[in-house]
């Protein structure tokens, strides 16, 4: 797990550049995908190089992140526009950081939102 503290264990600079390049990708979306991955390594306090290593590590964490986004959004639409565009941006993540070594599953959760405090 990674902390606050420690820098980040990929280079943003070249995942840009492979989303722009590689992924044929506009500039706007490939910096909205690196914004995500930064954002979603910060809320979690994660690394996604660890986190996106294996299908089992990646299906974890997409429960991380849905589990987040029922605790911090109110309507299922929230829940479900902030989990899918995360999951896209790390998708593409994974892509960069390993390759075609891993082909990572379309996941769907069913939204809980009876957790969620009045």
């Amino acid at each position: 797990m990674a902390h606050k503290d420690v820098a980040i264990s990929w280079n943003g600079e070249k995942f840009f550049k492979f989303l722009v390049g590689r992924q044929n990708i506009s500039d706007r979306v490939a910096r909205n995908y690196l914004s995500r991955c930064r954002r979603i390594e910060a809320i979690l306090d994660i690394d996604l190089v660890w986190e996106t290593r294996s299908i089992d590590a990646y299906l974890e964490l997409v429960e991380k992140i849905a589990d987040y986004a029922e605790k911090h959004f109110k309507t299922p639409a929230e829940v479900m526009i902030f989990g899918g565009t995360l999951r896209l941006a790390i998708k593409k993540f994974a892509l960069y950081a390993h390759g075609n070594k891993v082909r990572f599953p379309r996941v769907y959760r069913k939204i809980n939102m009876s957790s969620k405090p009045e």
